[in-house]
């Protein structure tokens, strides 16, 4: 009886906890962080090397393990709480266990968790029984004796983790159960501490990205290759990145190498790789990039192996090509090797003087093949920069970016080029010997002053003859221009096994031409597109007569509008500038100018800077401090289907501030305050225009009105006002053009009323695209009915409307 009331009694207890618990959390706001295990918790744990049978159970007695508080581990010094090396037995243990109990009595506050952990070497985390979290540890099944995939870069000072699903936890009781795993039985320390936090500001707990920047997709290689990915953090820093293929840890990298992360993989097995980076950041989040699939095939030279070298600017004449040349003098190195790009294994040297530097540089590899007879088929694909020659056993196989003819170390490459691809060729096998083979191969620059170099070279033998890669890089698609238009198509190209010859362009099934491959694998190819839809494909052919076809890239031309200008810069104004207002109604076109003066803009006086301002001089006044404050401007012009026009495009010279008029109307002021405006109105002085804004035509738009503009002879007006009877100069000049939409499409208007932009249109069923030039591109916008109202931001935003 007395056991039955001290239970009872302790989940009394237990339920006033969790009601104040969750009277505690109902205050809170529910975007209040709240920290549900924190760092140096008290932790359950056992450490005699085995696996106890159900220990992640949220029932498991755990009352016989010992506890305390993290840090716990051994080895470090930096520990709360020491667990054991080894068991009870003296066996060093491999696995240590741990847990920690937490209640909640509302998760319903909880719109997210945060998992973060320091472990050295491996961890997995489990959620009430359910597994949230896995680091540097292998993908199957683990029991006791599973090492972890490597020994901890970060030596447990760095935290890991990411976001967990809110839905993982339960009313009551929770429980986190955790496995450390060391990477090897002679480890020296165990690290583990964890936290759970719970409404997480995203704002400040943002994962890394990560990206894989080589190899690049669908890349065929043959044994060894660097992959290189880029990982950025906006919210912390990036603590380390792994590397996969498919689920197999390839490794891990945690120091920068010229701003990337970079891991050499040797030994790839032929076939078929997917690879990928996971990118941790310093608050415990990761990321994982896209994947890259690869090809590896039989390589008898891999990329990235050892080389020969001879870079002493000496020449090297003929003998050093052949299998029998004595190259122990010769420097040694890994490729790639080079100088000038960051990226290289081995740095070459270039001579003393950087204005004059080497132009040849020599290698060579011996190989050894047992059964020559073996091999039906050989490929040497090379990386060079900028131009090479490659001998097999002294016979020339190969030559890209040099000149026909005999060669020696003098001779330059044809071109300079900046290109990171392997070039391949088909190489007859009946060159191969049985025993030691050689390769030799010189590289040359485009001149003394080049500022890189680079060599690798891949030898693959076996290789069923393939077809080249094509990719169209322009236009990119998706991609709606104003037309007609003139386009550069541009075809990326690759090929294993043969150089690829030429590619042809087409325009569905309509031929556009063929051009040639450049030195790095490119074709282009320029045609006018008129306005509707294309669908462009490139089609490649290599020298031994297979061809690829590329994705299709849709391509829109949407017509251009009507651009007609009205008034042109420079026109020729008549203009009042005698110290007072002009008599009558000056702004309507009945007003009789005769009397006035006229000049070509800029009108203006005292401009500095440019020599040829102002074109016509206005009269200042006599006194330099006590200017005249306004001068008048009109000018007729004249327009047609003026129903048709749906803005009016201004660009306004005015130092300091205008007001414009249009058939007697005013249509805008720039840099004037409100109000009515005489003679003596200055202009805004916290404004004042200088430098170069001084003949800057200021723009700005407007939507005519019913009646605005007249079909015939229409009338502008400008007064233009200075900000202070000290002022120094003046200036004025006026641009208009009509905008009128291309024929069979709906007119788009745009006004403004001081806070947002006023977009609308008559037709129905037509879609909004923006872009931020207004020749395109135009992406994505709205199906929303007219009208749309935009705020408007910098940089400038164009609007045009498509059917869909």
């Amino acid at each position: 009886m007395i056991n039955t009331i001290s239970y009872m009694m302790r989940a009394v207890r237990r339920h006033c906890f969790l009601a104040a618990l969750g009277l505690l959390f109902s205050l809170l706001p529910a975007w209040s962080q709240i920290s549900l295990v924190a760092t140096g918790s008290v932790w359950k744990y056992f450490d005699q090397g085995s696996e106890p049978a159900g220990w992640r159970g949220l029932l498991f007695n755990d009352s016989a393990w010992s506890s305390g508080p993290g840090q716990l581990g051994f080895g470090d010094g930096d520990e709360a709480t020491l667990v054991s090396q080894t068991n009870s037995a003296g066996v060093t243990n491999i696995a240590f266990y741990f847990r920690h109990n937490f209640n909640l009595f509302d998760p319903s506050i909880f719109t997210n968790l945060l998992l973060r952990i320091r472990r050295d070497d491996g961890a997995i985390v489990y959620l009430n029984e359910v597994e949230i979290f896995r680091s540097n540890m292998p993908p199957a099944p683990v029991n006791a004796h599973t090492l972890a995939r490597v020994s901890a870069p970060d030596d447990g000072n760095v935290f890991f983790g990411g976001l967990v699903s809110h839905t993982l936890i339960n009313i009551g009781d929770n429980q986190l159960a955790v496995e450390i795993h060391q990477a090897a039985t002679n480890s020296s320390d165990i690290s583990f501490d964890l936290e759970f936090l719970g409404n997480v500001d995203t704002a400040n707990f943002q994962p890394p990205s990560v990206t894989l920047l080589s190899p690049k997709p669908e890349d065929t290689v043959g044994g060894n290759i660097t992959v290189v990915a880029n990982a950025t953090d906006t919210d912390g820093s990036i603590t380390a990145v792994e590397f996969f293929d498919g689920t197999s840890w390839m490794g891990t990298t945690t120091v920068l190498k010229n701003l990337y992360y970079v891991l050499s993989w040797t030994n790839l097995s032929p076939g078929l790789h997917v690879l990928s980076a996971v990118a941790l950041d310093s608050t415990g989040l990761s990321s994982t990039s896209a994947p890259v699939s690869i090809h590896v095939l039989p390589a008898i030279i891999p990329r990235e192996s050892a080389w020969k070298y001879l870079d002493d600017g000496s020449n090297a004449g003929t003998a050093w090509r052949n299998p029998g040349f004595n190259d122990s003098g010769w420097s040694n190195g890994i490729a790639q090797l080079g100088y000038g790009d960051g990226d290289e294994a081995t740095e070459i040297g270039f001579g003393s003087n950087s204005a004059s530097k080497y132009i040849t540089t020599y290698f060579r590899r011996v190989f050894d093949v047992p059964n020559p007879a073996a091999i039906t088929n050989l490929i040497v694909r090379v990386l060079r920069d900028d131009g090479g020659v490659v001998y097999l056993n002294g016979t020339e196989v190969y030559r890209d970016n040099m000149a026909a003819g005999a060669v020696t170390y003098t001779n330059t490459a044809v071109i300079a080029i900046e290109d990171d691809q392997f070039h391949g060729v088909s190489v007859s096998p009946a060159l191969l010997v049985p025993g030691a083979n050689v390769v030799a191969v010189e590289i040359h620059q485009a001149s003394a002053t080049s500022s890189d170099v680079s060599f690798d070279l891949e030898l693959l033998s076996n290789v069923t003859p393939t077809p080249p890669a094509v990719r169209m890089s322009s236009p990119v698609n998706g991609l709606s221009v104003l037309g007609p238009v003139n386009l550069t198509l541009v075809a990326e190209t690759s090929d294993v096994d043969s150089p690829v010859a030429s590619v042809a362009f087409f325009d569905g099934a309509t031929a556009l031409g063929t051009a040639l491959v450049n030195v790095v694998g490119d074709a282009s190819l320029q045609r006018l597109f008129v306005p509707g839809g294309h669908t462009l494909r490139a089609v490649a052919t290599d020298a031994m007569g297979f061809s690829t076809t590329s994705a299709p890239v849709s391509l829109t031309v949407i017509p251009a509008p009507l651009i007609t200008t009205l008034v042109a810069t420079g026109s020729v104004w008549r203009f009042f500038d005698t110290n007072v207002a002009p008599t009558g109604n000056w702004r309507l076109a009945s007003f009789d100018d005769s009397g006035w003066r006229s000049g070509p803009g800029i009108l203006g006086y005292g401009i500095l800077g440019v020599s040829s301002m102002p074109a016509t001089l206005i009269n200042s006044g006599t006194n330099a401090n006590n200017r005249q404050i306004t001068s008048y401007f009109r000018r007729p012009f004249t327009a047609s289907n003026v129903a048709n026009i749906t803005n009016l495009s201004f660009g306004v010279v005015r130092d300091d501030g205008a007001v414009v008029h249009l058939n007697g109307v005013e249509i805008f002021r720039m840099n004037m305050p409100p109000g009515p405006v005489s003679y003596a109105t200055f202009a805004i002085v916290t404004n004042a225009v200088s430098g170069t804004n001084e003949s800057y035509y200021f723009p700005t738009n407007i939507v005519p009105t019913a009646g605005m503009l007249n079909d015939g002879t229409n009338i502008l007006a400008v007064e233009l006002h200075q900000n202070a009877v000290t002022t120094s100069d003046a200036a004025f000049d006026l641009t208009v053009a009509a905008i009128s939409p291309p024929g069979g499409l709906p007119a788009l208007r745009a006004s403004f009323d001081g806070v947002h932009v006023r977009l609308t249109w008559d037709a129905p069923g037509f879609r909004l695209l923006e872009s931020g030039d207004p020749s395109g591109p135009y992406g994505p916008g709205t199906n929303a009915p007219s009208p749309v109202l935009i705020t408007p931001t910098l940089p400038s935003r164009f609007y045009r409307l498509v059917q869909p």
